[in-house]
This record gives C-alpha cells, structure tokens and sequence, in this order.
C-alpha cells in the first residue's frame, strides 16, 4: 500500500479513517458514503469542489477499493484495526510500503535519513526549499505529508511554538514495544534482530540504518528510550556485528552497540 501521490490539505487521515470504517460497516456505492459523511443527501455532480469528494478520491487509491460490477465500496482492513483511530494508524504504518517513486516516500526519506532542524520549520512553505525535492512544489503536497506523518507518530506539532514540528519518534517505538511481547520474551537482542522485529511494524526502517549506522531521529528515540528506561543499549565485547548511533549533543552516553535490551 502506497499513500497517493495526490497529497493535500484536505486529505486528512482522520477523514480516511472514518470512510473506511464505514465502508466496513456494510455494503454501499459512493453516494450513500458521501451521503452518511456529509448527514445529507448529496447529488452527484463530477465538477462540485466538495472536500469530501476529494478525499473519497484519494482513499479509492489505496484504502478503498470498489467492485466495478456492483459499484459497493470495500476495505482490506480489519475490524480490528478499525477499532479506533489509534489502531488504524499502526495498521497503516504497517501496510504502507517502500518505493522510491512515491511522493510520500520521498519526502520522509529527507525526514527520517538525516539531522533535521524541524522546529524552524514553522509553514509547510518553509519546508519547500529545505527539502528540494523534484516535482514537489506545492505547499499543500508538504502539509498533507505533515498530516500523515503525525498520525504515524513521526512526528508532533509543537503547541508551545505554533507551527513547530518536532520528532516524536520515541513515543511510537515505546507503544510498539510495550504492545509487542516478542521484545520483552526475547529480553537481549542482537542489534538486527531488534530492528528486523521493529521493521514488521515500521515500514521505513531500512531508511533509517545504513552500514549498521542508525540515522540520527532513530538513534535520538533510542537515545531517549534507554534515558527513560524503556530499553538499554548494550555492547557485546565477542560480537562481531557492531552498530553505531549517530553522534547526540544532548545524550552523551556510547554510540557503539552489538545488542539491545528491553527493560
């Protein structure tokens, strides 16, 4: 699953979630999912600007799919991962895929590889020239793309400075390996074996590590989860496999791992 290259303002994760839960609540055509998310009857016409359109288009590209001979709206997602907007944000962050042409992709490849400054970001226009990508230019491809990424828990908008964006990297990885036994059953892990694990809820890991060098928002949300507690890097001395934390101001502590545990 790929998030459509048609990223703006108005395709709110929020507003994909609640189609796709209700899609799965039945079996209706487009105009009774406009109808029940608008609370009125709602006339087809292809040249109406309405939001809601918008963002029914963009779900059909990947969240939605329709069976052209009955025209009934369906969604590969479970009822579980439907629960809540919480449980469908880790079940889209486990069902997107890599691919370097998608814009999505690109983007958060700038995010996530290097050291980003992210709190002078103030506007989605501030991130244009920062990020330079070709053929993204427009600020409200930038501002979807913020949208999606707080709803995956990458990052979070800063309420103490308006606009600020910060990485909230730390907070997912917590929820993840409270939520997933393995971690805690298998105690000491070599460095890949944690990531690989990791990697079954995070699709974009393999962005973040390189030579066994862990990008620097990865190595800050580990560097903070050992602060807190939550795990512990450890260094093997008879383990070949070492691998490297990016360089931290703030946390001074080793940068060479072979393991890593989870307390």
């Amino acid at each position: 699953m790929l998030i459509p290259d048609t990223l703006r303002q108005e395709d709110m994760p929020m507003m994909v979630y609640y189609i796709c839960k209700y899609v799965k609540s039945g079996e209706y055509k487009e105009e009774e999912v406009i109808n029940r998310l608008t609370g009125f009857s709602y006339e087809s016409d292809p040249k109406d600007p309405n939001p809601i359109r918008t963002v029914l288009k963009f779900a059909r590209d990947s969240f939605i799919s329709v069976d052209k001979s009955t025209g009934i709206y369906s969604t590969s997602f479970t009822d579980a991962e439907l629960k809540d907007y919480s449980s469908f944000s880790a079940a889209v962050l486990k069902k997107l895929e890599l691919n370097d042409e998608n814009k999505f992709n690109k983007m958060l490849k700038w995010l996530v590889e290097d050291r980003r400054e992210l709190s002078k970001y103030t506007t989605a226009d501030d991130f244009l020239p920062a990020m330079n990508i070709k053929n993204i230019n427009n600020a409200n491809t930038i501002h979807g793309f913020l949208f999606w990424c707080e709803m995956l828990g990458i990052i979070t908008f800063d309420g103490r400075k308006r606009g600020s964006v910060t990485y909230s990297l730390d907070s997912m990885l917590k929820s993840i390996i409270v939520s997933d036994n393995i971690f805690k059953q298998k105690g000491s892990m070599p460095a890949k074996e944690f990531f690989d694990v990791l990697e079954e809820h995070v699709y974009f890991v393999p962005m973040c590590i390189k030579n066994n060098i862990v990008s620097y928002p990865l190595s800050q949300a580990i560097r903070i989860l050992e602060y807190s507690g939550v795990l512990k890097i450890e260094n093997m001395q008879d383990s070949g496999d070492v691998w490297h934390l990016e360089q931290s101001n703030a946390f001074l502590a080793g940068n060479h791992f072979t393991n890593i545990k989870v307390c």
